[in-house]
């Protein structure tokens, strides 16, 4: 039931929208896998096939998440932060942020983890104390599961509320144009 419903949200949705709706499903497997082999080296420990498997997923971050974020970032997000400006739509609460404004921090928030956490996991390696290791090891794993944490709601929030709300505020022919802007070399 919750598949059809997510299916149906994403009908009608401009191609460039999408698109990012489809990039989102190929990195929550990786966040899939990547999360299962932290557990492992969290309650197993880590061996050279578990550190490969996190170098990769790394890899993967740095080649496609963050790539997918400053597409986000370049082609949607300005002209739907100034839909949302226009319509004075803020989340609730104290401080007046944007929807755009907080996936915006999401995507910060998401880069300082990866950062920790692989800089971490580095460390991690290294000592050559089996207590510190550990230790730091699962310090590492702590922020890396924050991470996926993190990418998985962050991916929520834009397919379920921040991109419908795109497909609503952003004309037809606005979209046709950034899509082209973002397809010219």
């Amino acid at each position: 039931m919750v598949q059809q419903e997510q299916k149906g949200a994403e009908e009608g949705l401009h191609p460039l929208l999408q698109e990012f709706v489809d990039e989102h499903q190929v990195a929550l497997e990786k966040i899939k896998q990547f999360e299962e082999v932290v557990q492992a080296a969290r309650s197993k420990g880590m061996d050279e096939e578990r550190a490969s498997l996190i170098n990769d997923f790394f890899q993967f971050f740095g080649d496609y998440v963050l790539a997918h974020n400053e597409r986000e970032e370049r082609t949607v997000f300005p002209t739907l932060q100034e839909k949302l400006l226009e319509r004075e739509e803020f989340q609730e609460g104290g401080e007046k942020r944007t929807a755009v404004e907080l996936l915006q921090s999401d995507h910060i928030k998401g880069l300082q983890l990866a950062a920790v956490s692989f800089n971490l996991f580095g460390l991690g390696l290294r000592l050559p104390d089996p207590t510190s290791r550990l230790l730091t090891i699962d310090l590492a794993s702590e922020q890396a599961l924050e991470l996926t944490e993190l990418l998985k709601l962050h991916f929520t929030r834009e397919g379920d509320i921040v991109f419908p709300m795109a497909q609503e505020y952003i004309s037809q022919h606005e979209f046709d144009a950034i899509h082209a802007r973002e397809e010219m070399p």
